[in-house]
């Protein structure tokens, strides 16, 4: 009887789902205030780091490369066009009307959301697509309100905190 008991609860075991199971690590990279883009942009305005000790990406260990792309340790040699080099993967600032696409880059992968909120909705663009906004956007109407508009595009509250405009 023991073990039958034994192996009842070795199964049982088997197939719960383990949650002491560590998360996928967040991004590794260096941070914000530790990169080129930070060293330049911050003489050239003041208030984005501010806004980014703010920002939930930032909170999550997201940098600007990680959303624009290129290189954050080139540039402080005195080239500031070297980290934003497409070459190496520079996205630079998206035109508004790809901001939805942009955002949706990490926002619609469930994969990649999930290492930051196992619950996180991944499902925003194609919302966003049916939506009035989407549909005009669609039709080539540049005026639409897109993600950055309700948002932000640094600065960004979870919409959880009171913060949030959302």
């Amino acid at each position: 009887m023991k073990i039958l008991s034994g192996l009842i609860l070795l199964s049982a075991l088997s197939i719960a789902p383990s949650f002491a199971e560590e998360p996928p690590p967040v991004p590794q990279g260096p941070r914000p205030t530790k990169t080129s883009c930070a060293a330049c942009h911050s003489e050239l305005d003041d208030t984005l780091m501010d806004q980014l000790a703010e920002d939930i990406h930032f909170q999550k260990g997201l940098s600007c490369h990680d959303c624009h792309g290129g290189d954050p340790t080139a540039g402080s040699d005195g080239d500031p066009f070297a980290a934003h080099d497409e070459s190496k993967g520079s996205r630079g600032k998206p035109e508004r009307v790809d901001v939805p696409e942009f955002c949706a880059t990490c926002h619609s992968d469930a994969n990649y959301m999930k290492r930051f909120d196992p619950h996180a909705r991944v499902d925003q663009l194609s919302e966003y697509r049916t939506s009035r906004h989407g549909q005009k956007l669609a039709e080539g109407d540049d005026r639409v309100a897109v993600c950055v508009d309700c948002h932000g595009n640094h600065g960004i509250h979870a919409v959880s905190d009171p913060r949030s405009p959302v």
